[in-house]
């Protein structure tokens, strides 16, 4: 009977653990997720200046273009797109950093799910 309490001893804290974890889980992922949001907060969607060279390497790489050629892929309509806040002009990428304009696209264009 004695291995019976052991297990069940065991068991309640291994579940414990892992709603430990879990929940610091989901907590790490709140805070990198509001950075997220903070990350693509600019003055205007023409300005790379605070772009590193990385992150236009990466924009060139998915061939970003300010206006779509294809009216039908514009970023606004993408699922990787950041819209842009209410006081702001333009959005982000989930893709790369720096500036997106709403009628942009790459090659990366993903449709919204309806």
């Amino acid at each position: 009977m004695k291995s019976n309490i052991n297990r069940r001893a065991f068991f309640h804290q291994s579940l414990n653990s892992s709603f430990s974890l879990m929940g610091a889980a989901w907590m790490i992922s709140a805070c990198s997720s509001s950075e997220k949001k903070k990350e693509y907060q600019f003055k205007s969607c023409q300005d790379l200046s605070q772009v590193s060279e990385t992150e236009l390497a990466k924009r060139e790489q998915f061939a970003y273009e300010t206006q779509a050629s294809d009216p039908l892929k514009k970023c606004k309509d993408c699922k990787l797109f950041l819209p842009p806040r209410p006081d702001e002009s333009c959005g982000g990428c989930s893709l790369f950093k720096g500036p997106v304009e709403v009628d942009g696209s790459c090659t990366y264009w993903a449709p919204l799910e309806a």
